[in-house]
C-alpha cells in the first residue's frame, strides 16, 4: 500500500484552494487566543482534501514583541492514484515560536515569525508515523491604505517563508519556501477578510500554487498590544 506521500515524486505542480476561518479573541492588553478552521482542496489527477483546526495563543512582551504557541491538527483525506490505495493521513503538529513588529509610520509595518514545530505524522491504515522537527521563519510587511471611516481599512501584504527539517523524513511533506501576495479587507472592527495567492515550493520538484480565501471574526478589546500589531 503507497503513503499518502508518495505522489509528491513526480515532476508537477498542484493547484489548490483554501478556506479559512479564523476566530481571534483579544483579552485584556497582552493576551490574543485565536485559531484557524480549514478546508484545503487539490486539483489535479492525486488531488485530496485536507481539514486543519489549530487551536493558538499568543502572550505580548511589549510593543514589538510577542510569543506564540499552539496545536495543529492536520487530516488528509486522500483520493486512489492510478487504482492504488493511498492511506489517509492524520497530523500532530504542536508549535511555540516569537513574533517581532515593527511600524514604520501609519501606512508601512515590517513582521518577523520564527516558530518550531514537532511533527507527528500518522498513516490511519497501519498507524505507523513519521516524526520530525521543522523551523519556520517568516519575513513580511504590509501596507496600509488609507482609511475613510475608524476601522475600515484596505491592507497589501507581501511574505516569504522558509523551511528547514531537521530530519530526512521520506514521503513527508517539507516544504522549502513560500511567496505570499495578499489583499486584506476590513470591515469594522471585529470582521474582516484576505484574498492570498501563494507559490510553494516543496521537495522532489514538486510545487504548490494556492488562492487561499480568509474570515477573521474578533472579540475583545481594541486596547490590546497584540491587535495593534496584527
Amino acid at each position: 500500500m503507497l503513503s499518502s506521500f508518495t505522489t509528491l515524486a513526480s515532476d508537477d505542480t498542484g493547484k489548490q484552494v483554501r478556506l479559512d476561518l479564523a476566530p481571534q479573541w483579544y483579552a485584556k492588553d497582552s493576551i490574543k487566543v485565536y485559531g484557524q478552521i480549514s478546508v484545503r482542496k487539490e486539483f489535479q489527477e492525486n488531488d485530496w482534501i485536507r481539514y486543519v483546526v489549530t487551536p493558538s495563543i499568543a502572550y505580548s512582551l511589549d510593543d514589538e514583541w510577542s510569543l506564540r504557541g499552539g496545536l495543529g491538527l492536520l487530516y488528509t483525506d486522500n483520493e486512489d492514484l492510478n487504482g492504488f490505495v493511498i492511506a489517509d493521513r492524520l497530523e500532530v503538529r504542536p508549535f511555540q515560536g516569537i513574533k517581532y513588529n515593527y511600524t514604520l509610520n501609519s501606512a508601512w509595518s515590517f513582521n518577523a515569525y520564527g516558530r518550531l514545530e514537532e511533527r507527528f505524522d500518522f498513516n490511519t491504515n497501519t498507524r505507523e508515523s513519521l516524526n520530525s522537527l521543522r523551523l519556520r521563519l517568516r519575513l513580511g510587511t504590509i501596507y496600509k491604505f488609507d482609511a475613510l471611516t475608524s476601522g475600515k481599512y484596505y491592507r497589501a501584504r507581501v511574505s516569504l517563508e522558509g523551511f528547514s527539517t531537521f530530519s530526512d523524513v521520506k514521503h513527508q511533506i517539507n516544504e522549502k519556501y513560500r511567496l505570499a501576495l495578499g489583499l486584506e479587507r476590513s470591515f469594522n472592527h471585529n470582521q474582516k477578510g484576505q484574498v492570498e495567492v501563494s507559490f510553494e515550493g516543496q521537495d522532489r520538484s514538486y510545487n504548490q500554487i494556492y488562492l487561499r480565501f480568509v474570515y477573521y471574526p474578533t472579540w475583545g478589546t481594541l486596547f490590546n498590544k497584540i491587535r495593534r500589531q496584527d
